[in-house]
């Protein structure tokens, strides 16, 4: 989970039997040759050093990805992943004092591992080659199974936790979008990447969005993913043919 808005693909207000439906669809997708393996015994517990720090993080994130992905956003406690962590409470509650910046952390994290594999390539020569670039790059990133199921839940959770839906949506899409104006501007400055917001907004919601919202109801990605190279194709050719790419 569209509006001119730099908002993620979520879909609004969800009705529940709908978000139910979409919620048992992540989990089956998840489980399939998934061991459900027994909680680790928890170590000592304490404040960890600073050379561990990170190492937490990544725990905590790790496990509260698996269980938002398992379990969906409304049916997983703080408990659980603090357990599933390996980390006390404390720990858990001082870094995310709920689940919905919990959540949040997990997009933004999940997010950033997509755009550092992104590098737009400032020698090629126009801005429908590094848009192209950039724009398969993401549209490979999206249609993954961890993605889709992210996209799943903050769907499904629209109606009883409006803020993780849109916290969803915005993280996502503005990273998209601020990616896409880079590749449409290049190299030239700040002033030119604002000015390609508008059309890489446009871009985004003309190449993305159609192969991810399928990829959310549950179309199979290896379907999908073959039609990457043309769905960005066909969003250049019709930026260009409206004048929203700058001429060379």
């Amino acid at each position: 989970m569209t509006v001119p808005e730099r908002q993620l693909v979520v879909m609004s207000s969800t009705p529940r039997p709908v978000a139910d439906s979409m919620q048992d669809s992540v989990t089956s997708i998840l489980r399939s040759d998934k061991d459900q393996s027994r909680v680790a015994p928890s170590p000592k517990r304490g404040r960890p050093r600073g050379d561990q720090a990170g190492e937490v993080e990544n725990r905590i994130l790790d496990a509260a990805t698996e269980l938002f992905m398992e379990r969906g956003f409304g049916r997983t406690t703080l408990d659980q992943v603090a357990a599933a962590a390996r980390v006390g409470n404390t720990t858990l509650y001082k870094r995310y004092p709920g689940k919905e910046p919990l959540f949040t952390a997990v997009i933004h994290r999940s997010v950033e591992r997509a755009v550092r594999q992104l590098h737009v390539k400032a020698r090629q020569s126009t801005p429908e080659a590094r848009l192209r670039h950039v724009g398969v790059a993401m549209l490979k990133n999206a249609l993954t199974r961890e993605v889709m199921a992210i996209m799943r839940i903050s769907a499904a959770e629209a109606e009883n936790f409006p803020t993780v839906a849109r916290a969803g949506y915005r993280v996502g899409f503005d990273a998209c979008v601020e990616q896409a104006a880079h590749a449409i501007a290049g190299s030239v400055g700040a002033d030119a990447v604002a000015a390609a917001l508008p059309a890489a907004t446009r871009f985004v919601e003309l190449a993305l969005h159609p192969l991810e919202l399928q990829g959310m109801f549950g179309v199979d990605l290896a379907v999908l993913r073959p039609r990457i190279e043309q769905s960005v194709d066909d969003a250049i050719a019709m930026l260009a043919a409206t004048g929203l790419l700058p001429a060379v």
